[in-house]
């Protein structure tokens, strides 16, 4: 298993730590997805799920960038997904929103 792999598979734990108030070990996990992602690896929205999760929202929105300009499919659960309730206030989401191209 590459370690982007590896990264991938451990970041819903790091999710996990950030909601039940383990912040160290989500970051630690966080920090080692981070350093080993590469364009065109499936990393970006997931990162910026921990970033959201941890309550930073301005890492978040860098990540959802990324995963953006990469065209990563799973973007088209960013309006849905539970745990970007709390950016819906935000207009830089309603902005990615729409350049995703998802329907109100």
């Amino acid at each position: 298993m590459s370690q982007s792999q590896s990264a991938f598979v451990r970041l819903p734990k790091a999710a996990i730590y950030a909601q039940i108030g383990k912040t160290e070990e989500s970051r630690k996990i966080l920090q080692e997805a981070e350093s080993v992602w590469k364009p065109g690896d499936p990393l970006p929205f997931f990162i910026a799920l921990v970033h959201a999760c941890l309550g930073e929202k301005e890492a978040a929105f860098e990540w959802l960038e990324k995963a953006f300009q990469s065209h990563d499919s799973v973007m088209l659960e960013l309006k849905v997904h539970p745990l970007f309730a709390v950016f819906h206030d935000d207009l830089r989401f309603d902005a990615l929103v729409k350049r995703i191209g998802i329907p109100d």
